[in-house]
């Protein structure tokens, strides 16, 4: 009884956030073939457009509700694609980034907060100090910090600490 809704809530940010990437892609790909970029840019560009798209109709396909986390990973790939080609062409397009299946924070909106789970912790201790983790987790999202893999698998990307130098002093 726990968990009834859940699926549901999950198939239905899963649809949305689909509709968004798919509603980015499209306005990229028209500012994308209105640039004025030549003729061998703008078709890498609509390469990084197709990809997305075709990473998109995976996760239609696929029923991405079943892997929620393959599903996230892929749809973070297309944004990416979308927001390098966006950004080479000149085009302005949605951000997507505070989405939770782009953010990576859908495990705390699909499932933790309704189970009653505290997710993320109001406070964590990393590199030697505590630090206000549920601030930074909804200023900047959590895969900016972590990698999700599977569930209860949120390690540390490599490399974070340089992250935490673009705004703190060492």
């Amino acid at each position: 009884p726990k968990f009834k809704g859940i699926p549901e809530e999950t198939k239905a940010e899963l649809a949305k956030t689909l509709d968004q990437v798919s509603a980015k892609s499209a306005a990229v790909r028209e500012g994308v073939g209105k640039s004025a970029l030549k003729d061998g840019e703008r078709k890498v560009l609509l390469a990084k457009v197709s990809h997305a798209d075709r990473l998109v109709s995976f996760v239609r396909s696929s029923h991405g509700d079943h892997n929620i986390y393959l599903a996230s990973e892929a749809i973070r790939r297309a944004d990416r694609a979308l927001t390098e080609a966006e950004g080479k062409a000149g085009v302005e397009a949605a951000d997507l980034s505070s989405l939770p299946l782009v953010s990576g924070a859908y495990c705390a909106t699909l499932c933790h907060q309704g189970l009653g789970v505290k997710v993320p912790p109001e406070k964590v201790k990393a590199f030697g100090k505590v630090m206000p983790h549920k601030s930074h987790a909804e200023m900047m999202g959590c895969v900016k910090c972590h990698d999700i893999g599977t569930h209860k698998s949120v390690p540390l990307r490599k490399g974070v600490k340089s992250k935490c130098a673009e705004c703190h002093q060492p």
